[in-house]
C-alpha cells in the first residue's frame, strides 16, 4: 500500500518543473519524474539542482527549479527580471558587513569572480550563501552576500534580528573570544584571530565552538574538564555581569559529587586553587590513593600526607566562612 511516503517507508519521487531563466517556458521534458531525472537530462549536478530548487534563484545553467507549476502572476515577475538576469560567475554581487550593513569595497562587485578574488575563495563558496540572509566569515569579518542592493526593510529585519545567522563553513575566520565560565577572564589574554587556531589552542574540534559561538551557554572540554564560553565580539559590562550570575549554577552542575575540594590544613587555603573535577586527579596530584581520599572525606579530620609537605582535608562541596572558622578554631 503506498502512502505519502511511498513503499516501505521511502520517500516517493519528487516532481520538477524546469524553466528557461529568460524565457520562462518550460524546458522540454519538464516535469521531470524526479531530481535524479532532472539532474542527469540537464546535465546538472543533483546538488545544483537541490540548492536552487523553489528559490526564484537560477543556477549557472540558465534554469529556475520548482516542486509545482508557476502561475502567471509568477512567470510575469520573473520575465520582468529577465532582461537584467545575470547568472553563473558573471552576476554582480552586493556584499555587507554584517555588523553594521555598510558596502564592502564601497560598490557592488561587477563579477561572482570578483568576490572570490577579493577574499580568496573560490566562487562556488560566494555562491552558495548568496540571497539567503546567512551571514560568513570573510577576511576576518562577518558578511552578507546579494544579487542586489538591500532595500530598507531587509536592512532593518537583519540589523534587528536577535542573532546573526551564521553560516558554519570551512573558511570561516571570525574572530573568537573564549572566556572561562568561572573566572570569566579572557583565555589567551586576547581574541582567537579564527576558531581554527582557537580549537587547535583549547584541543576541541571547529563544530563545537561554532555551534555555541554567542550561545550564552557554557561548554565543558571532556580533555581537561574546563569550562568556556565563546562570542564572537568582547563581553561588555552588562553581559559580564549577567554571567557572573550564572557562575554558581555552573559550579554546582559541574562541581558534582565526583569532584573534590581540598583544603591546606593550616590556613585552610585551597589546594591547586580550584576543586578537582575527580579523585583520580586528586591522587596524582598529591601522590596519594583513593582509599585515603574516600576514608577523610567529609570527616573535618586533617590528615597528613606521605608524599606531601602540608596536612589536607577532602571534601565534596566548597567549604563557606562559618565552616571555615569551626574548622580553625577546632586546631
Amino acid at each position: 500500500m503506498l502512502s505519502d511516503k511511498g513503499v516501505l517507508g521511502k520517500y516517493s519521487p519528487i516532481k520538477i518543473w524546469a524553466y528557461d531563466a529568460y524565457t520562462l517556458k518550460p524546458i522540454m521534458g519538464s516535469p521531470f519524474y524526479s531530481k535524479n531525472q532532472t539532474a542527469n537530462a540537464l546535465g546538472i549536478s543533483y546538488s545544483l539542482l537541490s540548492f536552487n530548487l523553489d528559490k526564484n534563484r537560477a543556477c549557472g545553467k540558465g534554469y529556475y527549479f520548482y516542486t509545482r507549476p508557476l502561475n502567471l502572476d509568477q512567470i510575469n515577475n520573473l520575465l520582468a527580471q529577465a532582461k537584467d538576469l545575470r547568472i553563473g560567475n558573471f552576476r554582480k554581487v552586493w556584499v555587507y558587513n554584517a555588523n553594521n550593513l555598510e558596502l564592502i569595497n564601497q560598490k557592488p562587485f561587477l563579477h561572482l569572480k570578483d568576490v572570490a578574488y577579493y577574499f580568496n575563495v573560490r566562487p562556488s563558496t560566494i555562491a552558495k550563501h548568496l540571497d539567503t540572509n546567512v551571514a560568513t566569515g570573510r577576511r576576518g569579518l562577518l558578511v552578507y552576500t546579494f544579487t542586489r542592493e538591500l532595500d530598507s526593510k531587509l536592512k532593518v529585519q537583519l540589523l534587528l534580528s536577535k542573532t546573526t545567522k551564521i553560516a558554519l563553513t570551512r573558511y570561516f575566520n571570525q574572530k573568537v573570544w573564549v572566556y572561562d565560565a568561572i573566572s570569566l577572564k579572557l583565555i589567551n589574554n586576547a581574541p582567537f584571530s579564527s576558531v581554527k587556531l582557537a580549537s587547535s589552542y583549547l584541543g576541541t574540534n571547529r563544530e563545537t565552538i561554532k555551534n555555541h559561538l554567542d550561545t550564552m551557554k557554557a561548554v565543558k572540554l571532556r580533555a581537561t574538564s574546563k569550562i568556556f564560553y565563546y562570542f564572537s565580539h568582547e563581553l561588555g559590562d552588562e553581559l559580564k555581569a549577567k554571567l557572573t550570575s550564572l557562575v554558581k549554577p555552573i559550579m554546582s552542575n559541574s562541581y558534582g559529587r565526583k569532584s573534590l575540594w581540598v583544603y591546606n590544613a593550616s590556613d585552610l587555603g585551597l589546594i591547586n586553587h580550584e576543586p578537582f573535577f575527580s579523585k583520580s586527579l586528586a591522587c596524582a596530584f598529591l601522590n596519594t590513593n583513593r582509599v585515603t581520599i574516600q576514608n577523610n572525606l567529609d570527616t573535618s579530620k586533617s590528615v597528613k600526607l606521605n608524599k606531601y609537605p602540608t596536612p589536607v582535608y577532602f571534601f565534596s562541596y566548597e567549604l563557606d566562612s562559618k565552616s571555615k572558622f569551626k574548622l580553625l578554631e577546632n586546631k
